[in-house]
């Protein structure tokens, strides 16, 4: 058998079982019954437009059900919506008889394209590099490791598995362009520049490292800088040129130029790298214009700083964290920090699962010449996956771009501590001894793991599973989900749980996790008193808030919310590039009355809730209370005090949450003797919230004497705001003398 069949057979293998391997987790869902199977809130929005997209015949480019009462353009690039719809339709078109849920063969793509990004790089090591040996350790570490977890899963429908795909279509296109000489491979770098824009709207970063290593090329004129540079402006200027034309003809609403949304922005910005490495090709081999050449692209940068302030100062604001919110996010942080380094091994265990033991050669890997790849290629693949690794320790969610490329880097790794063991055994026997004694446990060592990680199941938990299937059963249903009608109310929620409540509970969200409705949320949750809450929440047609009870934000997230009230009414999110915060204390908020007091007990400027009421509660335990609370805003039925004459009133009903009693309780004076307005009916008994059969009141004189009455209060009462002091039955009087 000739090397290369033998290469091929050896692919082949490999290649099936890494499909097993990352299909192992879909044996734990067989057969994929229900529709809970995904916890990533971005996979759930993209889930839920392509749902949407299928039962309305069409790609959705508007969205109400993310932002209510706004209807938004989402701006995701147009392409991958697009193409997660036309790969159900061209599946259906193949198999018409298949009854597979659509949504479920969707589901499949994240699998099947990161099978294939691992395929192509085996391909690319196949065809550049002559050593068996590194060929062989590609194919092993080439097994998914951690790291895949990221975007290989099944159902994990955001974007991030076809951008990974197109960075490193773009990456091997190069390699081979550079290693064979073949045309074909510079279409398809420029079939990568034209997708990735159209897929994600940062796509100008990775554009600006494609730039900043020709510039590294051109400054220490390596001997592949020029072939480097016309690949990549003539592929950047391709993209560009391409995604300005489709640019034409999609309706931006008036965001030109926005970062966030598909926009102008992104070919721009993209076609100033591409016209960046034209000029240094340009000036290449005329050395005395090359300060001519740095002038140039300082003026580039100044050109850029200037059109663009404002998108720069948000893209500052996102990559050096300047923003509030975005601190807090979890993929935001380093996957490396120092501190727990230190203090605490859980920081360890996490990069053990992302990257397994070999992560400790990357010292090897960054500075032993390789010798299985030649210079230029060495050198391009180095400055990639160094990068992705360094901006991984940096921000998590930068694993996403490596994936399967920490199998080059493992496998390169390896390779290398293979070679220096190596040298010290001059017999061949010694050799093979060493490679079956040693290497194969720690290679079994470091893919094992791997398939573990790869086959636990990104499930939501239970209490959250029954709490979305709740509100879908038991509210009013909306329009907009099916239809194109405006939906007739929302659900207010923290910002990262809306798209859950828009998919699951098929009810429309205020906020979500792309931050659509922000100033929303920021604005209700920080108000001061109930009233000023509730004005809001009729405002923005709010009618029930969900909340977590367990979770914990930082001073700063609370804190934050106030600097958003005179922030302009509009659902998209601007980036924050200062560390403004109000001095507004946190505790004193709507937010905190809700989620601490149940709108049950008086906290700083609100008293006992008059139209905020518990509807659900998800199960708990008689010593702690239920994970996930829903709240309904209700008119509330109204009780004139005022004709009773009376010094004192008092007004309680008993209520029970899952397996704990609470008392809803009014007190009202001489002086404030005007109306009670009650948010409870009485007798309910729904989700887990129980009320008494009736309300006790307590109707003090100022002789001393006293009535004692109940009060029933029907639930059309407190959705109507009905009077109800009709209604009130004395039970018992007393005088001062019986007292």
């Amino acid at each position: 058998m000739t090397h290369h069949k033998l290469r091929m057979t050896i692919l082949v293998i490999l290649s099936a079982v890494s499909l097993l391997w990352l299909s192992a987790h879909l044996f734990e869902l067989y057969p994929l019954s229900g529709q809970f199977v995904q916890r990533d809130p971005d996979s759930v929005l993209f889930t839920r437009l392509l749902e949407q997209s299928i039962l309305k015949g069409k790609v959705q480019e508007y969205d109400n059900y993310s932002c209510y009462p706004y209807e938004i353009r989402h701006g995701f690039g147009p392409f991958y919506l697009w193409f997660l719809y036309h790969a159900v339709l061209v599946f259906f078109s193949i198999f018409p008889k298949c009854e597979i849920d659509p949504i479920k063969i969707a589901g499949m793509l994240p699998v099947i394209f990161t099978w294939l990004t691992s395929v192509m790089l085996l391909y690319t090591i196949s065809r550049l590099s002559k050593r068996m040996s590194f060929f062989i350790f590609c194919c092993f570490f080439m097994l998914p490791c951690g790291a895949v977890k990221f975007i290989s899963s099944y159902m994990l429908l955001d974007y991030d598995f076809l951008i990974s795909f197109l960075i490193w279509l773009w990456i091997c296109s190069y390699l081979l362009a550079l290693g064979t000489g073949e045309k074909f491979w510079q279409y398809t770098g420029c079939l990568a520049a034209i997708v990735l824009p159209a897929t994600w709207t940062g796509s100008p970063l990775f554009f600006l490292f494609v730039t900043i290593y020709g510039f590294y090329l051109w400054l220490a004129d390596q001997k592949d800088v020029l072939f480097y540079l016309e690949f990549a402006f003539s592929t950047m200027l391709t993209g560009a040129a391409i995604n300005l034309i489709m640019g034409l003809r999609i309706d931006m609403a008036g965001e030109m130029f926005s970062i966030a949304k598909y926009s102008f922005f992104q070919p721009l910005c993209i076609a100033l790298g591409g016209v960046s490495c034209y000029l240094l090709s340009v000036l290449k081999n005329k050395s005395h214009l090359r300060i001519y050449g740095l002038l140039g692209l300082a003026g580039a940068c100044a050109l850029l700083a200037v059109v663009f302030r404002e998108q720069l100062l948000q893209v500052s604001g996102f990559l050096f964290q300047k923003d509030q919110i975005h601190k807090t996010i979890s993929e935001m942080l380093p996957s490396l920090q120092l501190r727990k380094l230190i203090y605490s091994h859980t920081n360890i265990k996490d990069v053990l699962s992302y990257f397994g033991y070999g992560i400790v050669l990357f010292p090897l890997f960054v500075f032993l010449r390789w010798e299985c790849l030649e210079k230029p290629q060495e050198s391009f693949l180095r400055y990639w996956i160094t990068l992705m690794l360094l901006l991984t320790f940096n921000q998590i969610r930068y694993i996403r771009w490596l994936t399967v490329g920490s199998g080059i880097f493992l496998a390169v790794s390896y390779h290398l501590l293979w070679r220096i063991m190596n040298r010290e055994f001059a017999c061949e026997k010694r050799r093979i001894v060493l490679l079956l004694l040693f290497f194969l446990p720690v290679l079994v060592l470091q893919s094992v793991p791997g398939f573990f990680i790869n086959l636990t199941v990104p499930n939501l938990p239970k209490e959250q599973i029954e709490a979305f299937s709740w509100i879908r059963e038991n509210t009013p249903e909306t329009s907009g989900y099916y239809d194109d009608k405006k939906p007739e109310y929302g659900i207010l929620s923290y910002w990262d749980e809306g798209n859950f409540i828009g998919y699951y509970a098929r009810r429309p969200s205020v906020v979500n996790n792309a931050m659509w409705g922000y100033k929303t949320m920021a604005d209700v949750f920080s108000a001061k008193t109930e009233d000023e809450a509730f004005s809001l929440c009729e405002k923005y047609q709010i009618r029930y808030i969900y909340m977590s009870t367990f979770r914990i934000f930082s001073e700063g997230s609370y804190k934050y919310w106030s600097t958003l009230k005179n922030a302009p009414e509009r659902p998209e999110y601007l980036l924050n590039h200062d560390e403004k915060c109000s001095d507004d204390n946190p505790e004193d908020f709507f937010y905190q009355w809700l989620r601490t007091n149940l709108a049950l007990t008086p906290r700083a400027g609100f008293k006992t809730g008059s139209h905020f009421r518990l509807v659900y509660g998800a199960k708990g335990d008689s010593q702690t209370m239920s994970p996930f609370i829903l709240f309904e805003k209700v008119a509330g039925a109204r009780l004139n005090l005022a004709k009773n004459n009376a010094s004192e009133v008092v007004v309680s009903i008993g209520l029970m949450v899952g397996e704990i009693e609470f008392m809803y309780k009014k007190s009202c004076l001489a002086k404030d003797m005007t109306e009670v307005i009650l948010p409870y009916s009485t007798g309910y008994s729904k989700g887990r919230v129980s009320t008494d059969p009736f309300y006790k009141i307590s109707i003090k004189y100022s002789d001393g004497s006293q009535k004692l009455a109940k009060l029933l209060v029907a639930e059309s009462e407190i959705q109507l705001g009905r009077e109800v002091s009709a209604n009130i039955e004395i039970v018992g009087r007393a005088t001062a003398d019986t007292k």
